[in-house]
């Protein structure tokens, strides 16, 4: 129970932006997430730049942190998407031409990317709908036009605490909405992908 909470508390505070929770979970993940990496690409010099592109997104998507309550889960959906990209580009400057199974690795990856995306980009619009208005309006604040809860409850007139509570709400709803696709957390990496494609 312990450790539940304090990887609740390192993840409000990263999602703040708090950088020192950023540098715990650099220090805690980054053997964990490196270890991952290597064992799809090539070479050393490969694999660290992979984990670096980890971190970077972790640190820029932080914001998407909010609803989020399992951060190894959360990391392993975007160290899965890094490697991915990162052996689609092998292949095509032809630096994996003669590696056989790598090249199958990536094609089969990316067919299942472009499935589970277009599927969870149709039930994450129908749900966007389906939600309540003022969850949605704030939602879509937040996601869509990048505002911060200080700035939605300026503009919406509400408590921060007010703009919290409906983007925790709103995490839910599409955490019950896309329940067949598993854990909300598992597609946190891509909901800005979606956000951009549908706004």
């Amino acid at each position: 129970m312990a450790e539940e909470f304090d990887d609740k508390v390192t993840i409000r505070l990263l999602a703040e932006g708090n950088r020192l929770a950023y540098n715990r979970v650099w220090y805690q993940y980054y053997d964990n997430v490196y270890r991952y990496t290597r064992k799809f690409l090539r070479s050393q010099h490969e694999a660290e730049e992979a984990v670096q592109e980890v971190f970077l997104r972790l640190w820029i998507y932080r914001k998407q942190l909010h609803g989020v309550e399992n951060l190894d889960t959360y990391l392993f959906s975007i160290k899965k998407n890094v490697v991915n990209t990162k052996l689609q580009s092998l292949i095509k400057s032809s630096a994996l031409k003669s590696d056989d199974a790598l090249i199958h690795v990536a094609s089969e990856s990316r067919a299942d990317y472009r499935i589970r995306d277009e599927q969870v980009k149709t039930a994450y619009s129908h749900a966007l709908k389906e939600m309540p208005a003022n969850q949605r309006r704030i939602f879509k604040m937040a996601k869509e036009d990048e505002m911060s809860d200080e700035q939605i409850a300026g503009q919406l007139e509400l408590r921060p605490h007010t703009v919290k509570f409906h983007m925790k709400e709103a995490f839910r709803f599409l955490k019950t909405r896309l329940k067949p696709f598993g854990s909300i957390t598992m597609i946190a990496a891509i909901i800005e992908q979606i956000v951009n494609l549908l706004g």
